[in-house]
Parts: structure tokens; sequence; C-alpha cells
């Protein structure tokens, strides 16, 4: 049986940084961060971001995901 997980972001005023809160967590007992694709290796969440041409980095934290994009990424 799969768990429905429901997802509702944020956006920084900086506008450069989305702020994620799930309703399961992502990660328990500790935080992880990543800078690269090469970081990514190894972690599916990571992996899928970092597909998107604009992001730069992304962490996760409990419930908590936290993905900054690029400078010139252009709008969410």
């Amino acid at each position: 049986m799969t768990e429905k997980i429901e997802i509702k972001g944020t956006l920084s005023k900086s506008q450069d940084v989305f702020f994620f809160t799930a309703s399961l967590p992502l990660l328990d007992q500790f935080k992880s961060e990543c800078h690269s694709k090469e970081e990514a290796q190894g972690s599916e969440l990571f992996m899928a971001l970092f597909k998107l041409p604009w992001v730069k980095e992304a962490a996760a934290e409990g419930r908590a995901l936290i993905v900054k994009k690029k400078e010139g990424a252009g709008p969410w």
C-alpha cells in the first residue's frame, strides 16, 4: 500500500528559493544537502530535482525541502 503525500510550497521574498513542506517525512533524524548532480547520486529525490536545469542546490530535513534555483533561471 502506498501512502498519499501532500506537498505545499512557499516562495521566498528573494524569489530564488522555494520552501516545500510534505505531509509525510522526507528524511528521518538527519539533514541532507546537495549542491550538484554528482552529489545527488544515490538519492532518488535529489537526482530527480537535479534533472531540472534550473536547480542550483537542495536540502531536505524531516518534512521540509528547500530548493534554490540558478541565477537568471527565470520564474518558477
